[in-house]
């Protein structure tokens, strides 16, 4: 969800096209719709951590990656595409895997609460992005880097 509401913050002083930002934007939707499908189809076949652990070594790397390809349009929109479609997987696998890390009684209140504080810090990034400057590079080595420990804690997890 944090690029969702960045992907036009990170370029918007090198590409000036607000419309191009949209359609693409509109794309990546349509990439993160089918990525819910397709990893939640890889999770049926090889378990839901394990296929978190591929998206994540994969999200690792696209956002290690987004700031040095920001200034090439056709690159930058493959690269945010392939992160829609990894977050994809946010939609699919998290409900499921609230359900076997905190059991199912109260699944669903879990797992609204979990989104809701993604929503939220969602909401107080863009917020706290768009009051100061930083530098694009930093930012998504930062995101890389939380993206990096999240595929770290997923190994120690005991599957």
């Amino acid at each position: 969800l944090f690029i969702a509401g960045t992907y036009k913050v990170l370029v918007e002083n090198i590409l000036h096209n607000d419309r191009t930002l949209s359609i693409i934007g509109s794309i990546s939707a349509i990439f993160s719709a089918i990525g819910r499908i397709v990893w939640g189809y890889i999770a049926d076949n090889i378990g839901i951590i394990n296929t978190l652990l591929i998206m994540s070594f994969i999200l690792t790397i696209l956002l290690f990656i987004y700031p040095f390809i920001l200034t090439y349009l056709s690159i930058y929109s493959i690269i945010t595409c392939s992160i829609f479609f990894c977050e994809g997987a946010n939609f699919a696998l998290y409900l499921p895997l609230v359900n076997v890390l905190f059991g199912s009684k109260y699944v669903n209140t879990n797992f609204g609460v979990m989104f809701a504080c993604v929503g939220i810090l969602t909401v107080v990034n863009i917020l706290f992005l768009s009051n100061i400057s930083i530098n694009n590079y930093l930012l998504c080595d930062v995101l890389s880097l939380i993206t990096f420990l999240g595929f770290i804690s997923l190994l120690l997890l005991d599957k």
